[in-house]
């Protein structure tokens, strides 16, 4: 990748364990697609009822030559 790794935790407390799990598994997609520019992740909970098991939203923003824009999305 030309820019480093850029992940955000707006809102809550990054976890323990968050950057070794989220660097692995940047690691298998630059595996799979090895002109990455960029990568943006961001991790937001969004309903922090602790009836709803603390389900994450995860958002990545991949940029790959030349100049194109990848966004993928889950919603729990």
């Amino acid at each position: 990748m030309d820019v480093p790794l850029q992940v955000s935790f707006p809102d809550i407390e990054k976890p323990q364990n968050a950057d070794e799990l989220i660097s692995k598994h940047v690691s298998k997609l630059e595996e799979v697609c090895d002109h990455i520019t960029s990568c943006r992740i961001t991790v937001e909970m969004p309903n922090k009822h602790k009836e709803s098991g603390h389900l994450f939203r995860i958002r990545l923003d991949i940029h790959v030559p030349p100049g194109h824009e990848i966004v993928a999305t889950n919603h729990p």
